[in-house]
């Protein structure tokens, strides 16, 4: 069953120049070793394919000629076909819940920065967020990673999940619009190093197109 799985034709379909809301998928697919076809569209390429896509944004993955939508959708979707997303339906929710959280800390946090254009306003927001906003969301993470008790630091079960490579993602984002925000927290830390150094993680980051985003 699970072979049949990896034997089917998977199509992930994300802006070329852009790591992005497409690399948790890229992450998934690279520690369960499963063979994928990468299709990074320019924007012009975009505008020929947008009609036939599932949400007309994306990223979208194909299976077998089915196409899916939504970045945190796609993930889970392969993460619990690969093993990867937690054994029970309350320990994937709370895996799909921490995906959340991340979500919320991506669309909420950083991307207010970004989209702030006044550089003083821009100023007051990341002050607004690394006071009171930062210390909610990733003392939350640091709390689970610690009550979990992995030497490795993974917030949920013994083993790696797609919520742990969820937030290693958006951590790299932080690091560029906040840098030194996350001093304070030694377990994320500690799960972004497991995560970076796991050996099919490693060999991807190593070979993947190098983009900021």
């Amino acid at each position: 069953h699970s072979q049949i799985r990896r034997m089917a034709q998977y199509k992930l379909y994300y802006f070329d120049g852009f790591k992005g809301r497409a690399e948790l998928a890229r992450f998934v697919f690279a520690q369960a070793d499963v063979q994928y076809e990468d299709i990074r569209l320019s924007r012009e390429q975009w505008a020929e394919v947008k009609p036939s896509s599932p949400w007309k944004v994306m990223p979208f993955l194909e299976v077998d000629g089915e196409r899916i939508g939504g970045s945190s959708v796609i993930g889970r979707f392969l993460a619990e076909r690969f093993g990867l997303g937690g054994e029970g339906d309350i320990e994937r929710a709370k895996i799909a819940a921490a995906g959340d959280a991340v979500n919320d800390l991506a669309s909420n946090v950083i991307q207010k920065i970004y989209e702030e254009k006044d550089e003083a306003k821009k100023e007051e927001i990341k002050k607004e967020i690394l006071e009171k906003k930062l210390p909610s969301i990733l003392g939350s993470f640091e709390e689970k990673i610690i009550n979990n008790g992995t030497p490795e630091g993974w917030l949920y079960t013994k083993k790696v999940t797609w919520a742990d490579f969820s937030i290693v993602l958006v951590l790299d984002w932080l690091d560029l619009t906040l840098p030194g925000a996350l001093k304070d927290y030694p377990g994320i830390a500690k799960l972004r190093d497991s995560v970076n150094n796991l050996p099919n993680i490693k060999k991807w980051i190593a070979a993947r197109p190098k983009t900021q985003f």
